[in-house]
């Protein structure tokens, strides 16, 4: 690959076909790639005679342009709802302009939409079937992958998680007794990133707190700061005892927690505990 996101390797990849007389396949730009895509609508309407909703993710539209023309010919009734990453986040602006509109840059963990525009031919057939473009941040994607991990077993890619986080967060309203379908549609991703979106839904989870507490840097006060800790339930995830940074006193220490929670509310009573014994608490994360 080349470049820094998808439209640098885009424009080596038309470097490539200018010079050595490639055969250039667009991504998502392309009527015969929306229609491939759009397979998945139909296996939708068959596996889902009752659906009221379907949502998309929204790279550079390629899918969703394909399921909303595959899902609204059969069934023109049911909505189609795309979602964009914040960070890139082009298509509600090109619809609302009526032309392709490029963003500077994109920046996401959902780096399977990450384009910094959606096609004109995609752009053509949304502007038609696509009836709502909602957004979601980095922190909803994050907790809607560490679910979708921990109660399905399912292992997602961020772009692969934007259609529940949108459900999750009510990014677009819907009934109780509505018929949603998200669409999860990638599993590509790095190992190396993998751990660090986990450890940020569960924070959105309140599964994991982050602390610092100022000591003084006395015999006793680490084990009295583990034993409020320890009666509170909370297990400890990593500790850092600092007694050298520039910021801490001559007779203190800084301690830096790392604690697994049961919820937000389990998180919050940790903190009460410790203030409640006269310690100051900085929630980090």
């Amino acid at each position: 690959l080349e470049g820094v996101d998808y439209d640098e390797a885009q424009a080596y990849a038309h470097q490539l076909e200018r010079e050595e007389g490639r055969t250039y396949v667009h991504a998502f730009d392309d009527p015969v790639v929306m229609a491939g895509q759009g397979t998945l609508g139909l296996e939708i309407v068959d596996d889902c005679p009752d659906l009221d909703t379907v949502v998309v993710p929204i790279g550079g539209g390629g899918l969703i342009s394909g399921v909303a023309v595959a899902i609204k010919e059969q069934r023109p009734g049911v909505r189609v709802v795309g979602v964009q990453a914040e960070g890139a986040a082009s298509a509600a602006k090109s619809l609302e302009a009526g032309a392709v509109r490029e963003i500077d840059s994109v920046d996401t963990i959902a780096d399977g939409i990450a384009t910094r525009s959606v096609g004109e031919q995609t752009l053509e057939v949304m502007a038609e079937y696509v009836d709502e473009v909602v957004t979601v941040d980095d922190r909803e994607i994050a907790l809607a992958l560490t679910l979708l991990l921990e109660r399905s077993k399912t292992l997602v890619e961020g772009a692969g998680a934007v259609a529940l986080a949108a459900v999750l967060s009510e990014a677009f309203s819907y009934a109780d007794d509505e018929t949603v379908v998200a669409a999860l549609c990638g599993g590509n991703i790095d190992l190396n990133r993998l751990g660090t979106v986990i450890r940020r839904g569960l924070v959105q989870m309140g599964r994991y707190l982050k602390i610092t507490i100022n000591l003084k840097d006395r015999p006793g006060e680490l084990e009295r700061v583990s034993s409020i800790v320890a009666r509170t339930g909370a297990n400890v995830y990593a500790v850092h005892h600092d007694r050298t940074s520039r910021d801490v006193a001559v007779n203190a220490a800084e301690l830096e927690l790392e604690l697994e929670t049961d919820d937000a509310e389990h998180a919050a009573d940790i903190v009460d505990a410790l203030e409640a014994d006269g310690y100051e608490v900085e929630i980090l994360s």
